[in-house]
């Protein structure tokens, strides 16, 4: 949950990572070190349901649910 509150406000609120730190109650670095491990389980959780399709740039330009895994829908 910590995480997920970090990402929001981070990635998705747009906030920068010292509001965070202050919305969070949280210190700077406690709050960088949030959202870094945020991303990191983000990412995992992605790479172990789905088929990820990069381009030349390393950016994601597709994706597909890996067969028997029921965390996602389409």
């Amino acid at each position: 949950e910590g995480y997920r509150e970090a990402i929001l406000l981070s990635e998705i609120g747009g906030l920068p990572q010292k509001e965070v730190a202050e919305r969070l109650n949280l210190s700077l670095p406690g709050a960088k070190s949030r959202v870094q491990r945020g991303r990191e389980k983000l990412k995992r959780a992605f790479l172990d349901c789905c088929h990820i399709k990069f381009d030349c740039r390393g950016m994601p330009v597709d994706w597909w649910p890996k067969e028997g895994c029921d965390r996602i829908s389409c």
